[in-house]
């Protein structure tokens, strides 16, 4: 089984951001290939600097193991100095996240509007 994973480079006045777009849950055994790709998409294609939105919209169920993998992503992100996000995740993925992130690394923007705010610092990233 293979991942379907594409992204978008796009921009809001004044920020460029690229949108990672996933196909399917997240996944044990799945989230390591799935945390390298984005992860290489961060580094490769937004030059460790530009803000990384990972589209959740078709991301309907999720594990623990999973959730403590992209919030050590996350992490890595942040340490680097590289914004990501999490765009439209679903309530029941939202609450698995939130139990292995104990640093608040996993941001979840819900739509457009919340997303342009958090990309020009309107919003708190961290909350």
């Amino acid at each position: 089984m293979s991942l379907l994973c594409f992204v978008d480079q796009l921009s809001v006045p004044g920020t460029e951001y690229l949108v990672v777009h996933l196909d399917r849950s997240l996944v044990f055994p799945s989230v390591n290939h799935v945390r390298a790709a984005v992860n290489k998409v961060g580094l490769r294609q937004g030059g460790s600097t530009a803000p990384l939105v990972i589209d959740c919209v078709h991301i309907y169920a999720s594990d623990y193991t999973a959730a403590a993998g992209f919030a050590d992503m996350a992490r890595d992100f942040r340490k680097r100095g590289q914004t990501v996000l999490f765009l439209n995740m679903q309530p029941q993925v939202e609450a698995v996240f939130k139990g292995p992130d104990d640093a608040g690394s996993i941001v979840n923007v819900h739509g457009g509007d919340h997303l342009r705010a958090v990309l020009h610092g309107e919003n708190s990233l961290y909350y």
